[in-house]
């Protein structure tokens, strides 16, 4: 039996067993909810990709997670598919964060490069 990969399992299921929870300001409760919801339970599946973001962390130290658009699209079959927010989360092995010059603290949005983008 491989005891790290059922610890890591037991960590994740601990972490996320329960889902995550969001907070906004007050001023923008009227649409943030809406739209979380929209990200996390109908463009993608909450629960794996929480999974995967918690195996992730727990065997590398580090989950790394790219944000995407995917615009709508039409499959040969003549169905119309509408555009989505995506959360994919990648392999640490494969990411390489480049920090701002100045600021070893500060990591800019935008600049994990893929290893297929280097």
């Amino acid at each position: 039996m491989n005891y790290v990969a059922a610890l890591s399992r037991y960590i994740t299921n601990f972490t996320f067993g329960r889902g995550v929870n969001f907070q906004s300001d007050k001023k923008f409760e009227h649409i943030i909810p809406a739209l979380l919801e929209r990200v996390w339970s109908i463009d993608n599946d909450k629960k794996s990709t929480l999974w995967q973001m918690g195996e992730n962390g727990g065997v590398a130290g580090d989950c790394f997670v790219k944000i995407a658009y995917e615009a709508p699209w039409s499959d040969p079959a003549g169905n119309e598919h509408p555009g989505r927010v995506r959360i994919l989360p990648l392999n640490a092995a494969q990411c390489f964060p480049e920090f701002h010059p100045h600021d070893r603290d500060r990591l800019p949005l935008g600049v994990i490069k893929p290893l297929a983008s280097l």
